[in-house]
């Protein structure tokens, strides 16, 4: 009986391509076949791409928004979940999706179910620089609480900097961030204004840009209560008016 041995490893080589072959055409089902897609407000964002948000190391809290659509035929419950990439110390980070959660938390509790089709924009990343200036780099990742390896995720580079003393105002209002947060039926505010304040106020605007609240602030020093009690569930943005000046704005979320 004559055997070929170059045939035969010519039909295991053939065999071998064969199986990479069917291997990346898995490889790529898989990874194109994911349920979810990343949006900066209308605009597509790449599956790990980086945003770079930044604002001087005196500030609260910096904000980094994302929207996140589903893209499949079926609901999906839909978890987050945040890395430290690189972190500065002293600096805090915390995210928001469906509440705001405490910086120890790394994997949301709760999900938030996204219908086929729909683009949820309730999601954002909160660095507290606590006066480190630095970049600090985080991860976020969205994925399916039935399937995590259904997922997407995007970088974010925090960047606090440093700010002259020529650029430092004086007398400038201090007010703290809401309690409760998550707010139920009221939330407050504690704060201080300058002394040449002429009038000032608090007001709350929902995601459209509308104005809901407004409560004047009549003491130069105290605390302000508002009622929320008739505002849906979902995240606010309040403001504080200083001689008719917007002097900052947050946020903060009612979930009952």
């Amino acid at each position: 009986m004559f055997f070929d041995s170059n045939s035969t490893i010519q039909n295991i080589i053939s065999m071998k391509k064969l199986i990479l072959v069917l291997l990346a055409v898995s490889f790529l089902t898989t990874v194109f076949s994911q349920s979810f897609e990343l949006y900066q407000e209308d605009v597509f964002f790449p599956f790990g791409g980086t945003i770079t948000v930044s604002d001087d190391v005196s500030t609260n809290t910096i904000y980094a928004h994302m929207n996140i659509k589903n893209i499949s035929n079926e609901a999906k419950l839909v978890m987050v979940k945040k890395e430290e990439i690189s972190v500065v110390p002293g600096s805090s980070n915390t995210f928001c999706w469906v509440v705001c959660w405490a910086s120890n938390i790394f994997v949301s509790p709760m999900g938030r179910i996204i219908d086929p089709g729909v683009t949820n924009t309730e999601f954002s990343g909160d660095y507290m620089p606590i006066g480190n200036p630095g970049v600090t780099i985080m991860r976020y990742t969205f994925f399916d609480n039935d399937d995590p390896n259904d997922s997407t995720h995007f970088f974010v580079e925090f960047n606090a900097g440093t700010v002259g003393m020529t650029d430092l105002q004086v007398n400038e209002p201090e007010f703290s961030n809401p309690y409760p947060n998550p707010a139920q039926d009221r939330v407050s505010f504690d704060y201080v204004l300058p002394y040449d304040v002429r009038s000032a106020s608090v007001k709350i605007h929902n995601l459209m840009g509308t104005l809901v609240k407004e409560s004047p602030l009549s003491d130069r020093s105290g605390k302000v209560t508002i009622d929320v009690s008739d505002l849906n569930d979902g995240f606010y943005f309040y403001s504080i008016t200083v001689n008719d000046e917007i002097f900052e704005t947050k946020r903060f979320v009612i979930s009952r």
